[in-house]
């Protein structure tokens, strides 16, 4: 096949999506579509390789269950994906700390927890980790707004799993 052919036929999948309705969906796959041929060119792969991604990603798709095992998003952290999408997204000013990836222990819709209740839903060790908010002058927050899976307040430390900024229940740190 000639480079022309080629060309001919990513643009031919490009064209594919042109009446996609969501102009933003559009122009994200057809953005896909260019890079993800791109890559093909630039590593060309033999059928075998491209077969045993292919087989790779289908594995990575049966390991998720649907409720808490979404591997995809493993996946998307492990190519560094998820963090460049929140850089992206989260611009501030270098004084604040970058912000994170909500990560692996957030799940949209679960239940609201009591504090110090473990969230897990599959066994594992427990960690704790400890850490204090601040505003980027250093001056402590007295009120801090966060989905209860992600700080617990206890002995009048802030635990902090993740440090974001997410919307959700206020914690009193004066307490």
């Amino acid at each position: 096949m000639s480079k022309e052919i080629e060309q001919d036929l990513t643009d031919q999948v490009v064209a594919s999506f042109g009446a996609t309705p969501d102009a933003r969906l559009r122009t994200l796959m057809q953005s896909l579509v260019r890079h993800v041929h791109a890559f093909v060119r630039d590593v060309e792969p033999t059928q075998s390789e491209w077969m045993a991604a292919i087989e790779f990603l289908t594995a990575t798709g049966k390991m998720c269950d649907g409720v808490v095992r979404q591997e995809y998003i493993l996946l998307s952290d492990v190519l560094g994906i998820s963090m460049l999408v929140d850089a992206i997204n989260h611009r501030q000013t270098s004084a604040a700390t970058d912000t994170t990836v909500l990560g692996p222990f957030f799940i949209e819709g679960m239940p609201e927890r009591a504090w110090g209740e473990n969230m897990a839903l599959t066994p594992g060790t427990a960690a704790l980790v400890h850490g204090r908010v601040t505003d980027a002058d250093g001056k402590g927050f007295v009120r801090i707004r966060a989905i209860p899976e992600r700080l617990v307040l206890h002995d009048n430390v802030l635990v902090v799993f993740i440090a974001h900024r997410l919307p959700g229940r206020r914690i009193p740190l004066d307490q």
